[in-house]
């Protein structure tokens, strides 16, 4: 994205997340980007139909933050 984005913590730091954002561009070329809170991102969960997989990234065993 031509679009910077800015870390408000550095990369280096570790700990809990604190939240996640995606960057999608549609088939016409527009760009967007989302960020959402750790609880806005897992009302998501619901409606995977993986989520209960052992190779799912919901899996807590593959989600190391």
């Amino acid at each position: 994205m031509e679009q910077n984005i800015l870390h408000k913590y550095p990369l280096s730091a570790r700990g809990k997340a604190i939240g996640v954002y995606a960057i999608a561009v549609d088939t016409e070329g527009n760009k967007t980007m989302k960020y959402m809170s750790i609880d806005e991102a897992m009302e998501f969960k619901k409606f995977s139909k993986s989520k209960d997989s052992t190779f799912s990234p919901w899996n807590p065993a593959n989600d190391p933050e």
